[in-house]
């Protein structure tokens, strides 16, 4: 399009020597509209050129601010989970510790109830009325001979 737009220019610039400055001058008052044209096919064609360089150069200023962008969020993201498995790893002790506090006491109280279930069986066959007068008093039952 700029070869046309030099060829056309190349042309005017002879015929103005080739005419006189009033005829160049008539010239220009009926082909005014083409000249037009021309000019501002030239003008929009230049700021084409400039947008789409300065579009490119946005468009590459764009793509670095993102990239740096994803580099933050990546890591942000790592940092997340080293926490979040910090924190699974507290839990994971803790609940550890929680289990085998339970396990020990159950095995406590299952040892205390065999205790108490012997001593009971001893007092059963040693005092009967005695054993009578516990579940009399604990559990509010009457004993019935």
């Amino acid at each position: 399009m700029l070869s046309i737009l030099s060829s056309s220019y190349a042309a005017v610039v002879q015929l103005l020597k080739k005419l006189d400055f009033v005829a160049f001058i008539k010239l220009i008052g009926k082909y005014w509209r083409e000249i037009l044209i021309i000019a501002l096919i030239i003008g929009f064609s230049i700021a084409l050129k400039n947008q789409k360089s300065y579009n490119n150069e946005m468009y590459q200023d764009l793509i670095e601010i993102q990239s740096e962008e994803i580099d933050k969020l990546d890591e942000a993201h790592k940092e997340e989970l080293k926490k979040r498995e910090a924190v699974i790893a507290k839990y994971q002790a803790q609940i550890d510790k929680i289990e085998k506090d339970y396990q020990k006491k159950l095995k406590e109280l299952s040892t205390k109830k065999d205790k108490r279930v012997k001593e009971i069986v001893k007092k059963r066959t040693d005092n009967p009325k005695e054993v009578a007068n516990i579940i009399t008093n604990t559990f509010g039952f009457e004993h019935v001979e």
